[in-house]
């Protein structure tokens, strides 16, 4: 455990005993709302069974979908998920950086606008290290419900570190609180999981932008399949 918290607080990711605590609260607060308030549902959890680490890939259409996500994940896996939040939104202003902290679970500040070596190095530090990441591979909300083209860094990420990539579609979290809206409408979420993927880093690193290509519009597929209702 002392190991585990060197690791963390290297990474940025430690938080003190109060934040844990109030994280948690956050946690029990969303539970009680995605579940009795958006009736909240899954599929394919079992897709999940056997996983020690994975990079989660989810739609985004709104705030709840972190949150959606990670309450089919089981205990042993989401206790070791980090989620990548926007910098540029969650922590541009100190009130909204304190609520974010406090509140928000195991979330930590990516600077989506400026990606570096120096974060992207990061991120693969938190994956070496044994954690879970969850990223949302559009980047930002949709604004209209669509699906938006996909951002390669994510499957870089697990290609570059060898972690599975496990494919997750929201349903339904846009008609609950689409961007721009505080709290949900009385709406159903159901969040789908599909097989992981298993990206192998190639022998020949030349070979490596062609294959993220691939893989990333594998994903995009695969998403979009979960999306409309194709399970595997």
């Amino acid at each position: 455990m002392t190991d585990d918290r060197h690791i963390l607080k290297e990474l940025g990711l430690w938080r003190p005993c109060l934040q844990r605590w109030t994280q948690s609260v956050g946690w029990y607060l969303f539970f009680l709302i995605l579940k009795y308030w958006c009736g909240l549902r899954f599929e394919g959890t079992q897709m999940l069974a056997g996983l020690k680490q994975c990079v989660f890939a989810p739609t985004h259409a709104s705030h709840l979908d972190f949150w959606a996500v990670l309450q089919g994940v089981p205990p042993a896996l989401r206790t070791r998920t980090y989620v990548a939040a926007a910098k540029d939104h969650f922590y541009r202003y100190p009130v909204r950086r304190v609520v974010i902290n406090l509140f928000s679970y195991h979330n930590f500040s990516l600077d989506r606008e400026r990606a570096s070596h120096v974060e992207y190095r990061r991120l693969c530090r938190i994956l070496t290290s044994g954690k879970s990441l969850l990223m949302f591979p559009q980047g930002t909300r949709t604004r209209d419900g669509s699906l938006l083209p996909f951002k390669p860094m994510l499957v870089m990420l697990a290609l570059d570190c060898e972690v599975p990539i496990v494919p997750v579609a929201v349903i339904g979290s846009f008609e609950a609180m689409p961007a721009g809206r505080f709290w949900p409408r009385r709406k159903m979420i159901r969040v789908r999981f599909g097989k992981p993927l298993f990206p192998k880093r190639p022998a020949d690193l030349k070979k490596l932008s062609k294959i993220s290509k691939k893989l990333n519009n594998e994903l995009m597929q695969k998403i979009a399949a979960l999306y409309h209702g194709k399970t595997e």
